[in-house]
C-alpha cells in the first residue's frame, strides 16, 4: 500500500480513537471552519528542547508545517520553509510537525538535518496533533494569527508567504522630506 493511503488510514483511525476517547487529542478539537481559534501544544522537539506554542508565540504569527520525510512535496517545500524562516526571522514563529504515519522519529530527525531546518520540529508520535489540527493531507501549512485564529490552511509555502506578507509585513519605510535614499526605499523615483 502506498504511503499516502497508509497516512489517510492512520488519520481516520486516530480521529476515530480521539472521538471515542482513545486518543490523546482533546475531545473538543476545533471544527474546520471560518477562522476557528486553535489550541496550542507543548512537546519536545526533535533537537530535545521543549516547544510551547502558547508561550513562544508572543504576538507573532505562527506557521505550522505538517510533513513527512517520504512525502515528495514535503521534500520540495522544506528548503522554501527554511528560506521563509530566514527571511522573517523572529517576526514569525515557525514550527514543523513530523507525521508519525509510516515514519520513525529517527527518520524525521534525519530529514530535519538533511534540509538544515532552522526552526523547531516536533514528532507527532500518536497522531494527536493531526487530529487536533484536522490534518487531512500533507504537506499542510496552517497560518495562525497572534490571537490563535486560523487564517490560512494550504499545501503551498508560496501561498503561506503571500498571506504573511499581506497580513503581517511591516509597511514600506516612509522617507523624510529631502531623504533621497528613503524615497528609493519607498519605491519612489529620486529627482
Amino acid at each position: 500500500m502506498n504511503p499516502r493511503a497508509l497516512f489517510s488510514i492512520g488519520l481516520a483511525c486516530a480521529a476515530a480513537l480521539a472521538a471515542f476517547g482513545g486518543g490523546s487529542a482533546p475531545a473538543s478539537a476545533p471544527p474546520v471552519g471560518e477562522n476557528p481559534v486553535l489550541p496550542g501544544f507543548k512537546l519536545a522537539a526533535l533537537d530535545g528542547r521543549v516547544v510551547d506554542t502558547a508561550a513562544e508565540q508572543r504576538g507573532r504569527p505562527l506557521l505550522i508545517a505538517y510533513w513527512a520525510h517520504w512525502c515528495i512535496p514535503c521534500n520540495q517545500e522544506a528548503p522554501r520553509l527554511r528560506e521563509l524562516k530566514r527571511s522573517w526571522g523572529e517576526r514569525l514563529l515557525l514550527i514543523g510537525i513530523a507525521a508519525s504515519d509510516n515514519q520513525k522519529e529517527a527518520e524525521a530527525r534525519a530529514f530535519a538535518k538533511r534540509y538544515a531546518l532552522n526552526y523547531p520540529n516536533v514528532f507527532d508520535a500518536d497522531g494527536g496533533l493531526a487530529v487536533l489540527y484536522h490534518i487531512e493531507a500533507i504537506p499542510q501549512l496552517l497560518l495562525i494569527a497572534p490571537d490563535g485564529r486560523l487564517l490560512v490552511r494550504t499545501m503551498s509555502v508560496e501561498t503561506a508567504r503571500q498571506a504573511l506578507d499581506e497580513r503581517f509585513a511591516p509597511p514600506a519605510p516612509v522617507a523624510a522630506p529631502g531623504d533621497k535614499a528613503g524615497r528609493r526605499r519607498a519605491g519612489r523615483a529620486t529627482p
